[in-house]
C-alpha cells in the first residue's frame, strides 16, 4: 500500500491531530525496516527526523497528519 506521504513535496508545512506544527517537510524518504512503508524527512530546528502517518486534511498551508509517527536518526 502506498503512504498518501509520498505525495508530499518538500517545504510542506505538517501538523499533528491537535494542530501543533510539527516542521516542514524534505526532499527525502527512508522505507521501513521491513522495506513497506515510506517515511518522509522533516526538517526542524534540531536537525533531522523522519515522519509516518495519515493526512487527514489540509491545513494552514500544509497539513494535518492522524497516527503520526515520529523517528530521530
Amino acid at each position: 500500500m502506498k503512504n498518501i506521504l509520498d505525495n508530499i513535496q518538500a517545504g510542506c508545512n505538517l501538523y499533528d491531530n491537535l494542530y501543533q506544527f510539527i516542521g516542514k517537510t524534505g526532499e527525502f524518504k527512508m522505507l521501513n525496516t521491513d522495506g513497506s512503508i515510506k517515511w518522509k524527512q522533516l526538517i526542524v530546528d534540531d536537525g533531522h527526523i523522519w515522519v509516518y502517518g495519515n493526512i487527514t486534511k489540509s491545513y494552514n498551508r500544509g497539513f494535518v497528519i492522524d497516527n503520526l509517527v515520529i523517528k530521530k536518526n
